[in-house]
């Protein structure tokens, strides 16, 4: 699934994010499809792990800067 314009939550460095997890996560499904080498997908895996992970602390960061008021619920979910 490609990231459209849609998706966008309008702030920009978050969307940024979302574009490259995005793109990612496509060429992940690319590499499956073509049975690509393990190497190779594992290096995309990798990379969608550690980049989600920095992804939800930042959006974190950012709820956190404007007192987002449901910052607590979205911290368990």
């Amino acid at each position: 699934m490609p990231w459209t314009p849609n998706l966008s939550v309008g702030i920009e460095e978050i969307d940024e994010q979302h574009k490259m997890w995005f793109e990612k996560a496509e060429k992940l499904f690319e590499a499956g499809k073509a049975h690509q080498a393990k190497e190779y997908i594992g290096e995309l895996l990798s990379f969608l792990d550690e980049y989600t992970k920095k992804h939800f602390a930042d959006e974190e960061k950012y709820m956190l800067s404007i007192n987002y008021p449901e910052y607590a619920a979205q911290k368990v979910a």
